[in-house]
């Protein structure tokens, strides 16, 4: 609670200085903040309930599929550069989610996720060198 105008306190805005560290619900809150827009407004310009929006915002939901986050960035009236942040930062957390083995060794899943996470940047030619270091490494 603010102690001199009587409103609920707000939680302070985080630093910009690195998005894609950021999870995509702590981009959403910022971009939202940024853009002085309430849940409630952005819910509905977006066409999505607040309580889906909230839950986004709160990092309980996982992100949204990347065309609601395309009409979440238009709604907030985002550039190009902030809607590719917000697209990507999404696609990391999506694709990190892969379900691997908890009998594969720790050092095993977490070469899987950091694949998974890099895998719509990765080129042909890293993925093939990437295969023959493996294949190099069974022998």
């Amino acid at each position: 609670m603010d102690t001199q105008t009587g409103a609920p306190a707000h939680r302070p805005l985080p630093s910009l200085k690195d998005p894609a560290a950021r999870r995509f619900g702590e981009l959403l809150f910022i971009y939202r903040e940024q853009e002085a827009i309430s849940q409630t407004q952005l819910a509905r310009i977006a066409g999505l309930s607040k309580s889906y929006l909230s839950s986004i915002e709160n990092c309980r939901l996982r992100p949204p599929p990347i065309g609601t986050v395309q009409r979440i960035a238009s709604a907030l009236g985002l550039g190009s550069e902030e809607c590719e942040v917000l697209e990507q930062s999404a696609r990391r957390e999506r694709t990190c989610e892969i379900r691997t083995s908890k009998y594969l060794p720790e050092h095993v899943r977490l070469v899987a996720q950091q694949l998974a996470a890099q895998a719509e940047t990765l080129t042909k030619k890293t993925t093939q060198k990437l295969l023959t270091i493996l294949e190099e490494s069974e022998m």
